[in-house]
């Protein structure tokens, strides 16, 4: 008998002769659940070692080394090409979802013994033996539900052991050293690694916004309508090295994430010392706010880089008195500015800082702050005369976002709807906790106070009287880092048990919303909940366009251009249509977006159109008028069961000429 004939014949006895219906609902429990089991009991494991930065180094390399095998596993399946039994063989008792991917290695085994051979070779405690058998019983699990052959779990075992192995070996060698910077630099590589991996194969499409940067980079300029061009010329440089392709367009979000901790490190150790720098550069790559910038190329990837830059350049500019670095983080500033106006609250950090240190205030009477500050200006400059140069339509929508126009009112939803969003987006107790830490130590430690209070009390302010998204009080999270380490990480062995239940489950539960938001299904999120919702069926909408409707309108080979009513849809519909074409957004009762400063499409008469809106709707009148007929069709894109949203399509026939509007909303 050949090995294909052995491993055939094992399955079927495993799967078949050796199945018993007592155990067919555990076998799916531990198959689909088992990733919640091995957390919950790694925590307990790491929690429960005697030296907590010896559980927390455990942790790190199982992270690290599971990080690390599920990217390599994923590849060689594609590489080995082996079909799964369940779509290979008849006969096969299936208990789950046959997946359409390869076969070897078993993605599950691999990464269950991966995560469970640091446990097993750096801590003494008993339960590792658990972990071990936890392991195996997952890969056991596979076969038996009818997923994969035994040969693809024993492969998938020892190349998660092989994994594990090398990345302990890492670890022992950063042990020997001593101090943070080897376990750092460990974990630091494998959340990299796994970014990389997750933009590889995560299958989330790109947001609207990524998708407009990357349309901005077909047409670079100085400036844009709503933003500065450091975005642009970053993506072109992903989509220069790796193509027009998703990874191209994020390449710089993870590489932009990790210079962001290691420049906290040094900005931790500096200025408190390497425990706080250690911590710092952690929670910057698990809190959720943080984390998704380093999948998604928006301007928050950029802007939090700077931020973080701009801090560390800050604190040597002022302890060593030097003109260079002053000039330094002017330049830097600058930059900030060119990718996101929040920037200029760097400048109200710095100055009520200075105002109240006492070692520090002098550099007030100093020149060079304010050499810095001109610098800042003229790097800046360009965008600005872009800008008057277009009539001022960057800055008449950034002030847009005032809400002038409602005048001063109060608006008790907004705030809670704030407040909410912080707390979702940093994770509740971490977002009360850090607050709390730095009102308590603005006295004890004024730069992670001033760098933190005016950006979150302005936002807060603003929110009383209109909305504020999300994310534009991110960059004063970042010196509230330190305060929370100082307040509640340090000197945690000889808090009592209620601080470290606390600071510890505020840290796990930061984790696993994390988690949760780059695998929303580990839980079964609802659409609506779903914060991964919106990265998904644009590519499905553009397989569709050009399975159907494209060729349509290609029949008579009379010429036909694509546009859409937002300009969201239009960017993405030009990267993922085939040829990525140039789309246009009409002017449907809309404010201006950047398509409108770009050629449009109301000289194109006589031509054929694909209008493509979301929703379920009818052509809007206005362009009724402007066809000389339509036809429609609806599409709704869904994924694994879940309806995404609904797109209205229609074929326009003969283009009469639209006239272009003026704009009073920016």
């Amino acid at each position: 008998m050949n090995h294909a004939g052995l491993d055939t014949s094992l399955f079927f006895l495993i799967n078949k002769t050796l199945a018993y219906p007592f155990l067919d609902r555990f076998m799916v429990f531990i198959t689909n659940k088992n990733r919640w089991i091995f957390l919950a009991l790694g925590l307990f494991i790491a929690f429960r070692e005697k030296k907590k930065e010896r559980g927390l180094y455990i942790a790190l390399a199982a992270l690290a080394s599971v990080g690390l095998a599920d990217w390599i596993s994923s590849s060689l399946k594609d590489v080995i090409g082996r079909i799964r039994p369940c779509n290979a063989l008849e006969g096969v008792r299936l208990l789950v979802g046959c997946s359409g991917s390869y076969s070897m290695p078993s993605g599950h085994a691999t990464n269950s013994f991966a995560v469970a051979m640091p446990f097993l070779l750096l801590t003494k405690n008993r339960l590792k033996w658990l972990m071990l058998f936890l392991a195996a019983l997952v890969a056991y699990s596979r076969p038996y539900v009818g997923v994969h052959y035994p040969g693809d779990v024993l492969a998938g075992a020892l190349l998660g052991s092989l994994i594990a192995i090398s990345i302990v070996g890492f670890f022992r060698l950063a042990d020997k050293k001593g101090g943070t910077e080897g376990p750092l630099m460990i974990f630091l590589a494998a959340m990299t690694l796994f970014r990389f991996y997750y933009i590889m194969r995560g299958g989330l499409d790109l947001s609207g916004d990524e998708a407009h940067y990357w349309e901005w980079t077909r047409r670079l300029d100085i400036g844009y309508y709503s933003k500065g061009p450091i975005i642009a010329y970053l993506i072109k440089a992903g989509t220069l090295l790796f193509g027009n392709t998703e990874f191209g367009v994020r390449f710089f979000a993870p590489v932009l994430l990790l210079l962001g901790s290691i420049l906290l490190y040094r900005l931790g150790t500096a200025l408190y010392d390497k425990e706080t720098g250690f911590w710092a550069a952690i929670l910057y790559q698990i809190i959720p706010l943080f984390s998704a910038f380093g999948v998604l190329m928006t301007i928050d990837a950029p802007f939090l880089f700077f931020w973080v830059l701009a801090l560390l350049l800050f604190f040597r500019a002022v302890t060593l008195k030097s003109l260079p670095e002053w000039l330094l983080l002017g330049i830097v500033v600058g930059l900030g500015l060119l990718t996101k106006f929040t920037m200029a609250f760097f400048f109200v950090s710095a100055l009520f800082y200075l105002l109240v240190s006492r070692e520090d205030r002098a550099e007030l009477l100093s020149p060079r702050p304010y050499l810095a500050l001109i610098l800042s200006l003229l790097v800046l400059a360009p965008l600005l005369l872009w800008d008057m140069q277009h009539g001022w339509i960057n800055l008449k929508h950034n002030l847009s976002h005032a809400d002038l126009q409602d005048g001063l009112r109060f608006s008790a939803a907004s705030l809670l709807q704030f407040i909410g969003s912080q707390a979702g987006v940093v994770t509740p107790l971490l977002f009360f906790m850090l607050i709390y830490a730095s009102a308590r130590q603005r006295k004890s430690d004024p730069f992670a106070f001033w760098f933190f209070a005016p950006t979150f009390v302005f936002f807060l302010l603003k929110s009383v009287q209109g909305k504020v998204q999300a994310n534009w009080a991110m960059a004063g999270y970042v010196s509230g880092l330190f305060a929370f380490h100082n307040y509640f990480l340090r000197d945690l062995k000889y808090s009592g048990a209620g601080r470290k239940a606390l600071a510890g489950a505020a840290i796990v539960l930061s984790i696993a919303v994390t988690v949760v938001s780059f695998y929303p299904n580990l839980i079964g999120l609802p659409t609506r909940l779903d914060p991964t919702a919106r990265l998904h069926g644009w590519k499905s909408l553009a397989r569709e366009l050009d399975r159907s409707e494209i060729p349509e309108l290609q029949k008579g080979g009379k010429p036909f251009f694509i546009f859409s009513d937002g300009y969201q849809l239009s960017s993405e519909l030009a990267f993922y249509l085939k040829g990525q074409p140039v789309t246009y957004c009409a002017n449907i009762d809309r404010r201006m977006n950047q398509y409108d400063l770009w050629p449009g499409f109301e000289g194109l008469i006589r031509e054929n159109a694909l209008f493509v809106t979301i929703g379920d709707s009818d052509l809007p009148e206005k362009l009724k008028a402007a066809f000389g007929g339509y036809e429609k069709k609806s599409f709704t894109a869904t994924e694994k069961g879940k309806v995404l949203r609904q797109y209205s399509i229609f074929i326009c026939r003969d283009f009469k000429g639209l006239k272009k509007e003026e704009f009073t909303s920016f």
